[in-house]
């Protein structure tokens, strides 16, 4: 294979002798040089002679931690807050993507870390959230992670702020807010509508004690109308709740701008700030 970028239709298209050849046959025919060439995606971990811990069995990649040195020094410049988020692979590879990402005072985003790793899960999001502080935060305090509810985030950053059992705090100055879109989504799920769900958002956003106040006795009406006008809802294992009864379990200084303790969040209300 001359050229391992070449597209796979212009080899169907240089296949000249009489055959019409499908383009899967020329995609396995590619992957199969690939492997003869670089390897398998596991077989390859054998090559890497320096892993601390070895265990026996298969030599299977786990996690793995990126961070580079420019990214960390120029964090130290940015505002002290980090929006966490985690996706997932859905490719050949499985697993999960977890991202730490800086605002500056320009509101321009910084990708400071990120891991790979199997699922994410509460063991995972300490793990990475370790490495952050180890490698990205150091010594910086009052550094506020922006994130969803994902009871797994939850749980991590409880343990880092207050400790678990006889292990104490390792980060008790860290803060956190919750993601405005998220939020956002599980009021949707709820409620089931757009423009309620717009309205939250505003609320979410406001920074006035007046309009946040009209904004929710607002919501509080046209959620109680739209109970009252499918009682059938009532009968629902999840019956639709009006907005008090729903968001009254939701710390305010975690979603509401208004609210927000010492500005830590610095009005940056998503995991995935606004680029200007």
């Amino acid at each position: 294979m001359n050229n391992p970028k070449i597209q796979v239709y212009l080899r169907c298209r240089s296949i000249t002798h009489k055959y019409t050849v499908s383009y899967a046959k020329p995609w396995r025919a590619k992957q199969k040089v690939f492997e003869m060439r670089f390897g398998t995606n596991p077989v390859t971990y054998y090559d890497v002679m320096h892993f601390p811990n070895i265990e026996g069995g298969p030599s299977i990649l786990q996690r793995v931690f990126f961070c580079l040195g420019l990214y960390v020094r120029a964090f130290q410049y940015c505002l002290p807050l980090l929006c966490i988020d985690g996706t997932f692979l859905i490719g050949k590879y499985k697993g999960t993507i977890l991202t730490a990402i800086g605002v500056d005072g320009n509101n321009q985003v910084l990708s400071v870390a990120f891991t790979i790793l199997e699922n994410e899960n509460n063991d995972s999001w300490y793990w990475f959230l370790e490495r952050v502080k180890a490698q990205v935060v150091s010594s910086r305090s009052n550094v506020c992670l922006i994130s969803d509810e994902h009871a797994e985030i939850l749980e991590a950053i409880d343990k880092f702020k207050h400790g678990s059992g006889a292990s104490p705090p390792t980060w008790p100055n860290v803060h956190h807010r919750w993601c405005m879109r998220h939020l956002a989504t599980n009021f949707h799920d709820h409620f089931k509508n757009k423009d309620l769900m717009d309205l939250f958002k505003r609320l979410s956003s406001q920074n006035q004690q007046r309009k946040f106040n009209a904004i929710w006795k607002l919501l509080d009406e046209l959620t109680a109308k739209q109970q009252a006008a499918d009682p059938s809802e009532s009968s629902t294992a999840r019956a639709t709740k009006p907005f008090s009864q729903w968001i009254q379990d939701k710390p305010k200084e975690k979603w509401a701008l208004l609210y927000d303790t010492n500005g830590r969040r610095y009005e940056i209300m998503t995991t995935g700030p606004q680029v200007e």
